[in-house]
């Protein structure tokens, strides 16, 4: 019995959740209504890092599939996320600030705005990089 009136996860007493926040039940928000679908308090946009199934769902307007697994198996962690600027690594147009998501030339990769990627993204080859060299091939 919590004096606030929800219990979390982990089964401890806690503050109920404001709109936009990612719940499991009514009782979990402050407004009493958690959204079926998006999963969210209130019915509201998802903020950066809570669980989404659709671009829709997020106040940035994009929906991240985090894959970074090293067993090389992953669950769905779908996550709200900012767009991409150019020269980030992408799966899908709307990944993009610009709303391009290009495939490199000479290359599998895609990449908002199609040109080379900026250091630190993940590359295949050194003809993917902006500098020119892929510390991973």
């Amino acid at each position: 019995d919590c004096v606030s009136g929800r219990c979390s996860a982990s089964f401890t007493c806690a503050n109920k959740l404001s709109n936009g926040k990612a719940c499991g039940a009514n009782d979990d928000c402050v407004n009493g209504k958690c959204n079926a679908i998006t999963q969210s308090c209130g019915g509201g946009k998802l903020v950066n890092n809570e669980i989404c199934a659709q671009d829709k769902d997020c106040v940035s307007g994009r929906c991240d599939l985090i894959l970074d697994c090293s067993s090389g198996r992953c669950s769905s962690s779908f996550k709200c996320a900012n767009k991409l600027s150019n020269g980030k690594t992408c799966g899908e147009d709307d990944d993009c600030v610009d709303g391009n998501c290009n495939t490199i030339s000479g290359s599998l990769l895609k990449s908002c705005g199609g040109g080379k990627l900026v250091n630190y993204e993940i590359c295949g080859q050194d003809l993917e990089c902006s500098s020119g060299r892929c510390s991973s091939s």
